[in-house]
Formats: structure tokens, sequence, C-alpha cells
């Protein structure tokens, strides 16, 4: 890099020119380090945007995923009660089921008897007389 006007380093002693010219490569390499890490860092405030919205994005999926969860877990919560219900349900017609069993048993079992007491009536009282 050139001064405009060189005229003034005229009539310098060559260590100051060589001073002058160190210090212009200095400056040249300064300003190319510079732009080389302008360009770093605007290549990393582009990825950091680029995370942030992705990390938002995640955010959001995180919360739609959450509310999913809460809204499994309700209606697990639901179908539970709903089959503790029915097992109830179940077991009390389990046992109206025994007790009707049990109420046929003994029915039929009186059935049974009244058959056998009407057989032996029956010859002796209508003339050997059948009943279908």
């Amino acid at each position: 890099m050139s001064w405009p006007g060189e005229a003034w380093q005229e009539g310098l002693p060559a260590r100051a020119l060589q001073g002058v010219r160190e210090l212009e490569q200095r400056l040249e390499w300064a300003t190319k380090e510079r732009v080389q890490k302008q360009a770093q860092l605007d290549t990393l405030e582009a990825a950091l945007h680029k995370q942030r919205q992705k990390h938002e994005e995640e955010r959001g999926t995180w919360a739609l995923l959450a509310q999913e969860r809460r809204d499994l877990a309700e209606a697990c919560e639901r179908l539970e009660r709903g089959r503790q219900q029915l097992s109830r349900e179940l077991q009390g017609k389990g046992a109206q089921l025994s007790q009707l069993e049990g109420q046929l048993g003994r029915a039929t079992q009186r059935i049974e008897e009244l058959e056998e007491e009407l057989q032996r009536y029956q010859p002796g009282r209508w003339g050997g007389c059948q009943w279908s």
C-alpha cells in the first residue's frame, strides 16, 4: 500500500523509509486479517442465527409433544377408570349369575322333587293316567 503523493517520503533516510515500508506492510496484513476475521464473524453469526431458529422450532415441537403426552396420559387415565368400572360391573354380574345359578339349581331340584311326588300320587289317584 502506498500513500498518495509519496513526495513526503523524499529526503527521508533509508532507515526511515524501511520503517515506513514495514508499517505499510503491517497495515496491509492487519487489514487483510480484519477482513478475514470479519468474514469468520459473519459466518459464525449466520450459524448462530440458524441454530437459534432450529432451537425455536425444536422448542415448538417439544411443546406439541408435551401437550400430546398430557392428552395421552389423560386418555389412559379415562380408559383405566372405565376398565375399573367395567371390572366392578363384571364382578357384580358374576355374583348375580352365581346367585341365579343357585336359584336355578334349587328350582330344578324342587321341580324334580315335585315330579317324583307327582309320580307317586299319579297311578293311584287318577286311575293310571299318565301326564305328558
